[in-house]
């Protein structure tokens, strides 16, 4: 509605009216009562029926509870139907795949028997491209039929260094049957998330199993020897394995982040983990027996380093590890005596042995290279990081420290081979056994035995 004001002409009281008054009508001042005809401007109220919008009627207070729960219940509606949708979208799209808590821990995949475990940190190796070329070759040669990683980006999402940004390798290749072929695990530690949907979907013939309410898969591969079975118990952890099945499942009781090796053991990998390159050996029985049949020989050859050796017998574990400093490589091999006044013992007389003996037909350096039989340039290596090392005593640790240029990375795989060998791992099918037993010694039943004719049973009579 329009409000006017206008004046008493005899009090000039202000006077305020919003009804419709016509021009013609007469005013009383309520203060002095004089009559006067209305203002001129009194005029266009008449037409204000033009200007006033028609009231409307106020709701009740029930038709807006009424209204009210009818939007309530389409909210509902609408929220529940969009709920049922994603959760029917994520069973589907989720299907097989293990969440994981975040926490899990690539030492918890180690199998408790394993007998060596190796460790690269390929992502560190972006500054040496020759050396993470070898190292992914290696990886991807553990694996001869089609396999998700053969095109990593479009199977997974991300490449294959990513995925493999931290590659542990456990073997055990002890104690099994003579047609059985090592057992491997490999566990990769990706720098990224990847999607386990599209490794599941990445291989045509991929089964799926249940294990501990967790979800595992064995692929249809075509040799033995290929890493059978899939685990991801996360997305950022991946089992790769030619376990046996019970074994497999060994791995999902726990929820990943408790190691099953020793905790002495687990120790020792935390700390050889911070290189680019380490292993970790536990001294097992047969390792020792090996060593124990090998001294025999050395201290025949080099009698003073017959109490080092004996040492080397009793020891508990082994490691080694290699980082880059500056345009070298530092490589450091240390073992696990039985007590510091052995370590200290064996390192002294390793050093005297060494400096009297370097380069000479009793020195370990002519020793390591006809015991593993290496190439002319595989012997110029040995004797460049032999040439160069140093023994030493740290705490129960008997520890060689060396430096050397970096050779050609796939100089090195050669040597590994031959000195596992000697240390016992070498196996391999009936009839080629893939090894080369040290000089004077041939690999016999129950290890190493001295070379010679075998032994004939007595002759009976028929």
């Amino acid at each position: 509605m329009i409000t006017v004001t206008f004046a008493c002409p005899e009090c000039q009281t202000n006077l305020k009216t919003s009804q419709r008054i016509t021009a013609d009508q007469d005013i009383r001042c309520p203060k002095c009562g004089t009559v006067f005809p209305a203002p001129p401007e009194m005029d266009f109220l008449e037409n204000d029926a033009a200007f006033d919008e028609p009231a409307l009627p106020k709701a009740s207070p029930r038709s807006n509870r009424t209204k009210l729960i009818i939007l309530l219940s389409a909210l509902v509606v609408v929220l529940f139907t969009a709920g049922t949708a994603y959760m029917a979208w994520h069973t589907i799209e989720n299907w097989g795949r293990n969440e994981g808590t975040g926490r899990e821990d690539p030492l918890a995949f180690i199998p408790a028997d394993s007998t060596l475990v190796l460790g690269v940190d390929l992502g560190a190796l972006a500054d040496h491209p020759a050396w993470a070329d070898e190292v992914e070759k290696g990886i991807r040669s553990l694996n001869r039929t089609p396999i998700f990683w053969d095109d990593c980006k479009t199977n997974t999402g991300i490449e294959f260094r990513e995925l493999f940004d931290r590659v542990i390798i456990a073997l055990k290749l002890e104690g099994l049957n003579p047609n059985e072929p090592p057992h491997l695990t490999l566990i990769a530690h990706s720098k990224l998330p990847f999607n386990q949907n599209r490794i599941r979907d990445s291989e045509k013939d991929m089964f799926r199993y249940i294990g501990h309410g967790k979800t595992y898969y064995k692929r249809n591969d075509g040799l033995v020897m290929d890493p059978t079975w899939l685990f991801m118990p996360s997305d950022r952890v991946l089992v790769l394995s030619n376990l046996l099945q019970s074994d497999i499942e060994m791995l999902m009781e726990k929820d990943g982040t408790q190691p099953m090796i020793p905790a002495e053991e687990v120790r020792s990998i935390r700390e050889l983990q911070a290189n680019v390159f380490w292993a970790a050996v536990p001294w097992s029985e047969s390792i020792r027996e090996n060593l124990g049949r090998t001294s025999l020989l050395l201290a025949k050859t080099s009698p003073e380093l017959a109490p080092a050796m004996q040492t080397l017998s009793h020891a508990k574990a082994a490691g080694a590890f290699a980082r880059w400093e500056e345009n070298q490589i530092a490589l450091t091999l240390k073992v696990a005596c039985a007590d510091e006044a052995a370590a200290r013992e064996s390192s002294t007389h390793l050093q005297k042995y060494w400096e009297k003996h370097l380069n000479t037909k009793q020195g370990l350096t002519f020793l390591l290279t006809q015991l593993l039989r290496l190439s002319k340039e595989q012997q110029e290596i040995m004797q460049e990081i032999l040439g160069q090392a140093k023994f030493e005593s740290e705490a129960a640790d008997l520890r060689m420290t060396s430096r050397a240029t970096p050779p050609p990375p796939e100089s090195l795989v050669p040597i590994a081979h031959q000195l596992s060998n000697i240390l016992g791992f070498g196996q391999g099918p009936p009839g080629n056994p893939g090894f080369i037993p040290p000089p004077g010694l041939r690999r016999g039943p129950r290890g190493f035995e001295p070379d010679g004719p075998p032994k004939q049973a007595p002759l009976r009579k028929v």
